[in-house]
């Protein structure tokens, strides 16, 4: 299903890692929102882009969060990821 779409293993577990990174960097766990409320894209040079939906959209407004900054690195079993939170 993910080979269709173009995602291999590393990246789907990178994009993994950055959602939980996410979710650890608003300090909230998974509390009132789930991992499809966050995407993690890439531009052009492969660098991760994070868009919101949904639930976690109206906490990052409500926490006045402008942009989520993420590092997504990987080896071929393993990925980490870091995420930094800007807010107001």
């Amino acid at each position: 299903m993910f080979e269709e779409k173009g995602n291999n293993l590393q990246t789907i577990a990178g994009n993994f890692a950055a959602k939980e990174a996410i979710s650890k960097s608003l300090g909230l766990g998974i509390r009132g929102y789930n991992f499809k409320d966050i995407e993690i894209l890439r531009n052009s040079l492969g660098k991760p882009i994070v868009n919101t939906y949904n639930n976690l959209e109206q906490i990052c407004i409500q926490y006045s969060v402008l942009e989520i900054k993420v590092s997504i690195s990987h080896s071929d079993n393993y990925a980490v990821a870091n995420a930094i939170t800007i807010t107001t």
